[in-house]
C-alpha cells in the first residue's frame, strides 16, 4: 500500500485525503485504481474473483432449486417408481462447471507469475510460454481446417441429401 499511496498522497495518505476535500479525494482514489488495474496480473486477479463468485452463485442457485423440488425430498429420492427431474438442475450445474473450468485455466496461468520468481523455474516457464503460443497457433489452424472440411462435405453431400443442404446455426 505504501508504494501505491506514497506515489500519489505522500507519507500520510489519510491526512492528505482529509485535507484535499471530496472532489480531489475521489480523483486520488480514481488515479490509484487506474494505476492498479494497468498491471495485467491485477486484472487477471479480478477475473479470478468474479469467476469464483459466478461459479458459487450457480452452485447455490442449483442447491436452492433442488431444495424447492418436492421430488428431491429425502423420503422420495431413490424411489424406483418416482421420476427425478434432473434436467433443469443440470443446466445450472453445466454453467457452474464451465465457469470453474475458465477459473482453473486463469489460476494455472497465474501460477506462471509465481514460478518466475524462482530462478530454477524461469527456463521452464519460458519453454511453457513458447509451447503454449505454438499450441494456440496449431489450434487456430486446426479449427480452420475442420471448418473447411465441414463446409466441403456440406456442399458435396448437400446435393444428394436435403438434410445436409445447409449448415445449421
Amino acid at each position: 500500500m505504501y508504494k501505491t499511496c506514497g506515489g500519489f498522497l505522500g507519507e500520510r495518505p489519510f491526512k492528505t485525503i482529509r485535507a484535499a476535500g471530496c472532489k480531489k479525494s475521489l480523483s486520488f482514489l480514481g488515479d490509484m485504481l487506474f494505476h492498479y488495474y494497468r498491471y495485467g496480473w491485477n486484472i487477471m486477479d479480478l477475473f479470478i474473483v468474479v469467476l469464483f463468485w459466478i461459479h458459487l452463485s450457480y452452485r447455490i442457485d442449483m442447491y436452492a432449486a433442488k431444495g424447492r423440488e418436492p421430488m428431491f425430498a429425502p423420503k422420495v429420492i431413490g424411489h424406483p417408481e418416482q421420476f427425478m427431474p434432473f434436467s433443469h438442475l443440470m443446466a445450472k450445474l453445466e454453467y457452474s462447471t464451465n465457469a470453474l473450468a475458465v477459473l482453473l485455466i486463469l489460476a494455472w496461468m497465474k501460477l506462471f507469475k509465481y514460478l518466475c520468481m524462482s530462478s530454477y523455474f524461469r527456463v521452464l516457464v519460458r519453454i511453457l510460454e513458447r509451447c503454449a503460443l505454438k499450441l494456440c497457433m496449431f489450434l487456430v489452424l486446426l479449427l480452420f481446417i475442420l471448418i473447411g472440411f465441414a463446409f466441403a462435405f456440406s456442399v458435396v453431400i448437400g446435393s444428394r441429401d436435403p438434410n445436409f443442404a445447409s449448415v445449421p446455426g
